[in-house]
């Protein structure tokens, strides 16, 4: 799974709810279903999500721009 890019907005379902989408019925998982802020979901069911609070954020791969990593 990627990883989102930062400082995109994530959520996830209130409560478990299953609803008809893209004709077939599906099942949104609260704390499993996550989407970004600008996805489909959120205009079909804006709500039933919550914005997803990050507590502990992960560390960058790369170095920002002047930014020292490691031993050098």
């Amino acid at each position: 799974m990627a990883k989102p890019a930062r400082g995109r907005t994530i959520y996830t379902p209130k409560d478990t709810f299953v609803a008809d989408y893209n004709g077939a019925p599906t099942t949104f998982k609260r704390g499993r279903t996550f989407v970004h802020g600008d996805h489909e979901l959120l205009k079909l069911f804006p709500t039933m999500f919550t914005e997803l609070r990050v507590h502990y954020d992960v560390e960058q791969a790369t170095a920002e721009p002047g930014e020292a990593r490691g031993a050098a």
